[in-house]
Formats: structure tokens, C-alpha cells, sequence
């Protein structure tokens, strides 16, 4: 194990005061449920706390470097690199995969391939180094972390697609696809306004709210709705 953990801080280039920190880091809830005489919890804590870490750092770096941004713009670019196929990515390239601690029934399912296992341990992981080393240490990682990944998704702009982004994050949380529907045409001589509501919820007939936007084409005005209901789930904690 210790040597396990050396490797993965050499990967890492962060070395832990508290080794028990990172192997918590690591730990999946399957691996509890068959090994609870080795570990008592999971890293879903960790977890949590990473997630806003690293929310909180984008939010940062878009603010302090992307003067040219307006508020839409920096909810995208936020979402897009805190979502589960960046984390993964970036889990990846750390081999995080083969450190996890998880169940045999995980194991045979290919649990350490997953983009959720991967995302979610390298978020613990982030969570970790703050506990463990403090702010400064912690963006200091982010920041060598997310620099390719920073500037690959500026040059593309791919993080303008907020229709997709949002898909992502609600297919993330188990529910069903967004629903789009133009609830007023405003007329203004020649031309029209479409204001277009994003429904999100667990079932058909119980759908909620997310966000609405105005435009003068439908899909524009999809996708302002879109970044109105990104921006409501990276600013609310357990949003449903």
C-alpha cells in the first residue's frame, strides 16, 4: 500500500502529511459495503468538497483572465471544464484508476474505467490536498492541472455548445433529458422575440424550471436558457 502511494504522489506531485487522507481519497462506496472492517467510509465527502474547489478555482481563472467574458460565457467555460469527461480525462492521465479501492462487483463491471469513478476520485483527491496542504497548495495543483485544458477549450471555444453541457450535468444526477418549449412570441414590428422555458426533471409530468431565454431564433434562445439553468446548478448545493 505504502508503496502504492508513493507512486501515486510522485504522479501526483503532491506528497501528503497525512497518507490517510489520499487512501480515503481513494476509497469507492462498493469497497465499503464488502470491506467495512477496512474502511468505515468512502470518499463521497472528499468528493464534495473537491467539487467546489474546483468550481471555485475556474470561477477565479475565468474572472481574473477572461476580461472579454460576459457572465454566460464564464458559466459555460466553468461548466465545461467541471464536467465529468474533463475530470475523467484529467483522472486518467494521473492513472488514478488503478489506485481506486472498489468492490468486486465494481471490478467486473470495469469500475476503474468509468468516468464517474474517474472524475469523482480525482475530485476526492483535490479535496484531499486542500484538507491536507491549505488553498494555496491545492490551486497551485489545479492551475498546472487544468492549463493545457484551459487553453485547448479557449482556442476550440467548444464550451459554447451550453445545450450539450447541460445534458451532461442532468444525465450526471439521474434525470431526464431537458425539455425545451417557446412559451411567448413577442412581436416587435418585423421581427420576433421567442422566449423559450428549459424544463429538467425526474418525470415527465413533474417538471421544473431551470431557466428561460429570449431571442430572436429559437435556438439561441435554447441555448441562453440553457446557460441560465448551468449557471442555477453551479451555484446551488444539492440542487434537487
Amino acid at each position: 500500500m505504502k508503496k502504492n502511494l508513493k507512486i501515486l504522489q510522485d504522479n501526483l506531485g503532491i506528497f501528503f502529511n497525512d497518507q490517510k487522507l489520499l487512501e480515503l481519497a481513494l476509497v469507492h462506496s462498493s469497497f465499503i459495503n464488502e470491506n467495512p472492517e477496512i474502511h468505515e467510509i468512502s470518499n463521497e465527502r472528499l468528493e464534495f468538497l473537491g467539487d467546489a474547489l474546483i468550481g471555485m478555482y475556474l470561477a477565479e481563472y475565468g474572472y481574473k483572465n477572461l476580461s472579454n467574458y460576459d457572465q454566460g460565457d464564464l458559466t459555460l467555460f466553468r461548466s465545461a471544464l467541471a464536467r465529468r469527461k474533463t475530470l475523467a480525462m484529467i483522472a486518467k492521465s494521473f492513472n488514478l484508476g488503478l489506485f481506486l479501492f472498489i468492490g468486486k462487483g465494481e471490478e467486473k463491471s470495469l469500475g476503474r474505467e468509468k468516468e464517474s469513478n474517474l472524475s469523482d476520485v480525482f475530485e476526492a483527491i483535490v479535496g484531499a490536498i486542500y484538507i491536507d496542504q491549505g488553498f494555496i497548495v491545492t490551486f497551485e495543483f489545479l492551475n498546472k492541472t487544468f492549463s493545457d485544458k484551459i487553453n485547448n477549450i479557449i482556442n476550440l471555444r467548444e464550451f459554447k455548445d451550453s445545450k450539450s453541457i447541460l445534458q451532461e450535468l442532468v444525465q450526471q444526477k439521474g434525470y431526464l433529458s431537458p425539455v425545451y418549449e417557446v412559451i411567448e412570441i413577442i412581436e416587435k414590428g418585423k421581427d420576433k422575440i421567442f422566449v423559450v422555458e428549459v424544463r429538467i426533471g425526474h418525470k415527465k409530468n413533474h417538471l421544473k424550471s431551470y431557466g428561460v431565454g429570449q431571442a430572436n431564433k429559437i435556438s439561441l434562445a435554447e441555448f441562453e436558457a440553457a446557460i441560465k439553468a448551468i449557471n442555477f446548478f453551479n451555484t446551488k448545493i444539492n440542487t434537487f
